[in-house]
C-alpha cells in the first residue's frame, strides 16, 4: 500500500524540485509566483480533507498538475534559451561575413595576396547573395554566377565576371600575385559594391 503523503510533504518535495538549476533557481518568476499560489491553495485543501481516502488521490493528481507545470516551465525556458542561441550564432555569422572585406585587408597588407583575393571574393559573392541577386551554391563556378547575374537583368553581370576574371588570375595564374594584381582585384570589387549601395540607396 502507497503511504499517505501529507501537505508539509507534498510542499517541501514540490519546493525542492522548482529550487533545482535546472529549473531556474530560486529566481523569481511569473510562473514561481503561481506554483507557490497552487502549493498553498493545495495545502489549504487538503488540511481541510485530512484523514479522507480521496485526499490521497487529490494529492497524487496535484503533485502531477504540478509537476507538468514545472516541465512546461523547463520546455519554454530552453526554447527561449535556444532562439536566444541561434539569434546569437546568427549575428555571428553574419559579422563574420561582413568583416570578410576587413580580412582581406590584413591579410594584403601582409602580402598574403592569395588569401586576400579569396576574402575579397567571398564578400563579394555574400553581398550580391545578400542583394538577392544571386544564390550561394557551394557548386557553383564564376561563370554560373556571372549568368545568374544576367539572367536576372543585373547591370552587375559584366562587372562581375571581370572581377571574376582577375581573380582567377590572381589565384590560379602561373605566378604568385603581386601587390599590383590585388590591387586589380580590389578595384574591380569596389565597383561592384559601390553599383550594389547605389541600388540598394
Amino acid at each position: 500500500m502507497t503511504a499517505q503523503w501529507t501537505a508539509r510533504q507534498v510542499h517541501d518535495t514540490v519546493a525542492a524540485i522548482a529550487a533545482e538549476r535546472a529549473f531556474g533557481g530560486n529566481r523569481e518568476s511569473l510562473i514561481g509566483r503561481f506554483l507557490r499560489f497552487v502549493i498553498r491553495e493545495i495545502n489549504d485543501f487538503l488540511e481541510w480533507m485530512r484523514g479522507s481516502l480521496d485526499a490521497r488521490i487529490i494529492v497524487y493528481v496535484a503533485v502531477a498538475v504540478v509537476a507538468a507545470a514545472i516541465v512546461g516551465r523547463v520546455i519554454v525556458e530552453r526554447r527561449a534559451a535556444d532562439r536566444r542561441r541561434r539569434g546569437l550564432t546568427n549575428r555571428g555569422r553574419q559579422r563574420e561575413r561582413r568583416d570578410l572585406w576587413r580580412v582581406a585587408a590584413e591579410l594584403a597588407a601582409e602580402q598574403r595576396f592569395i588569401d586576400a583575393s579569396h576574402a575579397l571574393y567571398g564578400s563579394v559573392l555574400e553581398r550580391l547573395t545578400t542583394a538577392q541577386l544571386v544564390r550561394f551554391h557551394a557548386s557553383k563556378t564564376n561563370g554560373d554566377y556571372a549568368r545568374e547575374l544576367r539572367r536576372n537583368g543585373s547591370a552587375l553581370a559584366p562587372e562581375f565576371r571581370a572581377f571574376a576574371s582577375d581573380f582567377d588570375r590572381s589565384v590560379f595564374g602561373h605566378a604568385e600575385p603581386t601587390a599590383g594584381d590585388y590591387e586589380r582585384l580590389l578595384n574591380a570589387a569596389e565597383r561592384i559594391v559601390t553599383q550594389l549601395q547605389q541600388r540598394a540607396a
